[in-house]
């Protein structure tokens, strides 16, 4: 399986970036971001539309000493996305548009550029976008979508109690009734999505269908429609070329799990048993990992919060003392981890103070590639 990963993986980055070499993309200007002020930024460089033609980009952040191979890149994506999600999307784990007065629209066809240029220059998608949205805003609004990625979508879009519910209530026999008290549950799910009729099932499969279509194509339409209709002219031939299908297989290998991380990793060919010990401690720490601290522990590792690299190399130092902390290289990426870790709990708590919220913005900055 992680072979034919990897493969895929391959495939889709030369595929991309021969189809940017064939556009005569050239190699971008230097750019710079103020991490501060990183939303208002990137929407100000694609504003005019001018770096939709360079492949790769080159970032620099204002006041930081890294120098972009890569990792600047897909940090800059990477933290503008999430600043978007934010803003402008709504939902649990997978996110579907907003729509509402209060909205700046003009931002929503800068959006349909820097989707498109984000993948095909860095390989970054914004896959927290639920995908049956993310389809239309790419393919148009007209492209056909399978049943199984709009349901799949939605079971993963509803909050983790709502899910239960809709994955307990399709293992029923089709031929059969629900219970009352399950009946009533499903009734409270749909219902918040506009749904009035009464869930059977003989026909779940089909009302969660049509509230899914109705939550991610028709009810945001508006804001699909602008983002699509600003896909760089010169990129449009790339995605005319896919399908749903094909973006949902780039969607699941993007998508971030404990095991695809973990197989990510790769030790050096011969360590000591301390060094093992630490790598066990990391492996240990990445198992017991939630998905939006997964992504978490990509960006800082990366720069990017989805699976966009082959692997990330993992060395072992003798830092000590108040300077023992893991440290990142995302350009390699590498990660460099101390050895004089006694247990797995401090281990756990410095790693885990490094990526908590309330240290994101020191944690990365980039000072190193």
């Amino acid at each position: 399986m992680l072979y034919n990963v990897i493969v895929l993986f391959c495939v889709d980055e030369m595929e991309r970036l021969q189809y940017m070499k064939s556009v005569h993309a050239r190699f971008g200007d230097e750019h710079t971001i103020t991490r501060e002020n990183i939303y208002e930024d990137v929407i100000d460089l694609y504003r005019e539309g001018v770096i939709v033609g360079e492949c790769p980009i080159s970032i620099e952040f204002k006041g930081e000493m890294g120098q972009d191979l890569g990792g600047l890149q897909r940090d800059m994506f990477s933290e503008f996305w999430d600043i978007v999600y934010e803003r402008f999307f709504e939902g649990a784990t997978t996110l579907s548009p907003m729509i509402h007065p209060q909205l700046d629209l003009t931002v929503y066809p800068i959006f349909g550029r820097i989707i498109s240029h984000g993948y095909l220059a860095v390989g970054i998608l914004p896959i927290r976008i639920a995908l049956p949205s993310l389809v239309c805003m790419l393919l148009g609004p007209s492209v056909f979508i399978p049943s199984h990625v709009v349901i799949n979508s939605f079971i993963e879009y509803v909050s983790t109690s709502e899910r239960r519910i809709l994955k307990d209530a399709l293992t029923f026999d089709k031929e059969g009734v629900f219970p009352q008290s399950v009946q009533d549950n499903l009734l409270n799910v749909l219902s918040r999505f506009g749904c009035r009729l009464l869930p059977k099932p003989s026909n779940l499969m089909e009302l969660i269908e049509q509230v899914a279509r109705y939550e991610f194509i028709a009810k945001p339409s508006a804001a699909i429609s602008q983002i699509n209709s600003e896909i760089p002219l010169n990129h449009r031939n790339f995605w005319n070329g896919k399908t749903a299908n094909d973006l949902w297989e780039l969607y699941r290998r993007l998508g971030v799990t404990s095991s695809k991380v973990i197989s990510l990793l790769r030790f050096p060919g011969q360590y000591t048993q301390t060094e093992a010990r630490i790598g066990g401690y990391l492996t240990t720490f990445i198992g017991n990992m939630q998905t939006a601290q997964l992504s978490t522990f990509l960006r800082f590792v990366t720069g990017s919060s989805v699976c966009i690299v082959k692997s990330i190399d993992v060395s072992f130092n003798s830092l000590s003392g108040l300077a023992r902390r893991p440290i990142a290289h995302t350009c390699d990426p590498l990660l460099e981890l101390p050895i004089t870790y006694i247990n797995y709990s401090d281990f756990h708590s410095e790693f885990q103070a490094i990526l908590s919220e309330t240290n994101k913005e020191f944690s990365f900055i980039i000072d190193a590639v």
